[in-house]
């Protein structure tokens, strides 16, 4: 068969058309000698047949290579309309191909190898891959590409290998775009694939995308369209792994609505990289299509909050998958927000990893089964269902894998079932803004190298019932105010550095209304520093730190009443010198204070205040100046109130 060759200005219209025909020629044709005099394609060998012995270059003439004893072939710069590739194994190098037509590789079972140069003298024309077969394109040395106008990959296989392959045709319309997978498969395995002249991109009528290696960039057109156009004739998928690069501005998961959406298919395979700046669809329509997240990574390039769905009726049509590999956000720095729900697609999927600074904002009712890995910056969650499905029983749902943040975005309660892990050298921060958040399940530090912060103005409850509750290096209350609520609760550094002891309350407030909270490790201090202690039931056992420090430096308080029990040793009322009512020390009805003795440092002129209030002061050892020394000097300026109760 021969390939009808139609002018330029006419052939993004008629191409399709085109495509069904290829073989069919009315032009000049010229077929590759089975015994040709050596490998060169030039002017002046003899080695082709039909139209004539010698090559001529024209834009239309055709080359035929069917079955040849020579197959390797270097060409010179030569012009040519189409070439066909009739038989298996031919690689074609040497000088450039000034191209104005399609490239055939006819059968399945054959393979074609072009690593000379190809370039369009034309700016609207297109390089159609046609036939069953495969087409490779690798142009190789220093300085050379590819340099087409449109490329398309209309049936069987194209691979770019590498090199630089430049697309260059500028259009507004996605019926004639400049990088167009329609019906065949384009692999990019190696080297830069890139568009340079707007318009769109497409892969659409069941045709297939598939990045395993090297960078296609396609910033310069506005959408890349999945599954374009509408109708029965529509339908693609796009899929990045190995250690391919996929980077568009807006990917548009479905310009298709009929049908269940498995013709519509977004792949983030492992070890693939998708940099975009949001998925959409038309949302005014309902559209089918799937996104399935499989190990590979996601990197937004800017803040949206509607990043993957806008909320809207219509994208009930788009299924968000987890698979194996899970879901992974490097979030580069940027804000954006997921409100489609993540659906576990597979029995053990894996999850969802937030990597980089920024911060991934949660929202759908997610299904995923595999955990929360985070390694840097925030994961903001409104309801506990933004951490997908509950485990059966406890289990490790939520990893701090580096310094990161767990934001609430609104006030919700963790199930008893998340069991938060922080591993060694990690720092834990939960930022509950201005909300409430109770977290019901155990937090488990794993070494004395670890630290549960909490930042925010609204309240972190730690409520996990007669389970054990949180065990971690350092416990630092930097805003709001944490809540022990119940559980056996362990803080295990006892440092020597106020500023870095294992209790720390540097601008937040420590209430505990239940459970036992206890320091384990030996001497060292507990800091109180433009925060608050409030006991008021429950046991706060501070008996294995030196000192616990009142007012160290800045504001300070402490409260035991209700029911509470406050043990230390030595409590030092005050570290500051400003004025007495910030230093304040309240030991109120019901409660009760344990400890040797107060303690102020003598060389300095602190000043505080401790009001006797009803509550029960317990002395654990004899001292003679278990308040004030033996002359009563530290007094002058440290106020002492008996309350009547």
């Amino acid at each position: 068969m021969k390939t009808i060759r139609m002018s330029s200005t006419k052939r993004f219209k008629v191409l399709t058309a085109v495509c069904m025909m290829a073989g069919i020629v009315t032009a000049a044709d010229f077929s590759w000698l089975e015994e040709p005099v050596n490998g060169n394609w030039n002017t002046t060998d003899t080695n082709w047949s039909g139209a004539g012995a010698v090559w001529k270059n024209a834009g239309t003439n055709n080359a035929d290579f069917g079955s040849s004893d020579t197959q390797s072939i270097t060409a010179d710069a030569v012009t040519v309309n189409n070439i066909a590739f009739n038989a298996d194994g031919y690689a074609l190098g040497g000088g450039s191909l000034n191209l104005f037509g399609n490239i055939t590789v006819s059968d399945a079972s054959h393979t074609a190898l072009i690593t000379t140069p190809i370039e369009h003298s034309a700016t609207d024309l297109v390089l159609s891959k046609l036939g069953a077969g495969t087409l490779v394109l690798n142009p190789t040395g220093a300085g050379v590409l590819n340099n087409l106008a449109s490329l398309k990959a209309a049936a069987g296989i194209l691979h770019v290998a590498g090199g630089t392959n430049l697309l260059t045709f500028a259009t507004v319309s996605p019926s004639a775009p400049a990088f167009w997978v329609g019906g065949g498969t384009l692999v990019v395995g190696g080297g830069l694939l890139k568009t340079t002249a707007g318009g769109h991109s497409v892969v659409g009528y069941g045709g297939t995308l598939l990045v395993t290696n090297g960078l296609v960039d396609l910033t310069s057109t506005g959408e890349l369209l999945n599954a374009y156009p509408g109708g029965s004739s529509g339908g693609g998928t796009t899929t990045v792994g190995g250690n391919g690069i996929l980077d568009v501005n807006v990917l548009r998961i479905a310009q298709l609505f009929l049908g269940d959406g498995s013709q519509n298919v977004i792949n983030i395979n492992t070890g693939g990289t998708l940099r975009l700046d949001k998925f959409y669809i038309d949302a005014s329509v309902l559209r089918k299509g799937k996104v399935n997240f499989n190990g590979g990574t996601v990197v937004p390039k800017k803040n949206d909050v509607n990043f993957l769905s806008t909320g809207v009726p219509n994208w009930a049509g788009i299924v968000a998958n987890v698979l194996e590999g899970g879901a992974v956000v490097d979030t580069n720095g940027k804000e954006i927000s997921i409100k489609q729900s993540l659906l576990s697609g597979v029995t053990n999927d894996g999850g969802l990893t937030k990597k980089n600074t920024g911060t991934l904002n949660l929202r759908g009712a997610n299904t995923y089964n595999g955990g929360n890995f985070l390694w840097a910056g925030g994961l903001n969650i409104t309801n506990d269902n933004n951490l997908g499905a509950v485990p059966d029983s406890p289990a490790t749902n939520v990893t701090f894998v580096g310094n990161s943040t767990l934001l609430s975005g609104g006030s919700h309660a963790l199930h008893t079932n998340r069991t938060i892990r922080i591993p060694q050298s990690v720092t834990a921060t939960f930022n509950t803004q201005s909300y409430t958040q109770t977290v019901k399940s155990v937090i488990f530090g794993e070494g004395a190298d670890t630290t549960l912060a909490k930042q925010g103005t609204g309240m972190l409850e730690l409520d996990p019932g007669d389970a054990s509750g949180f065990s971690v290096g350092t416990l630092q209350a930097q805003a709001g105010t944490v809540h022990v609520r119940s559980g056996s609760n362990f803080v295990t550094i006892a440092s020597g550095v106020p500023r870095v002891s294992g209790l720390c309350l540097y601008g937040g407030t420590l209430l505990v209304g239940g459970g036992v909270l206890q320091a384990t490790g030996n001497g060292g201090y507990a800091t109180i520093q433009d925060g608050a202690l409030i006991v008021t039931n429950g046991i706060v056992d501070l008996s294995s730190v030196g000192e616990l420090l009142n007012a160290y430096t800045r504001v300070g308080s402490t409260t035991v009443s209700g029911s509470g029990v406050l043990d230390v040793n030595v409590l030092r009322i005050s570290q500051h010198m400003w004025t007495i009512s910030n230093n304040v020390v309240n030991v109120n009805t019901g409660g009760t204070l344990r400890l040797n003795k107060f303690y102020v440092h003598t060389g300095y002129d602190y000043k505080g205040l401790v009001n006797l209030n009803g509550g029960t002061l317990v002395a654990k050892t004899a001292m003679e100046d278990f308040l004030g020394d033996g002359d009563g000097q530290w007094l002058t300026n440290i106020f002492v109130n008996w309350v009547c109760s």
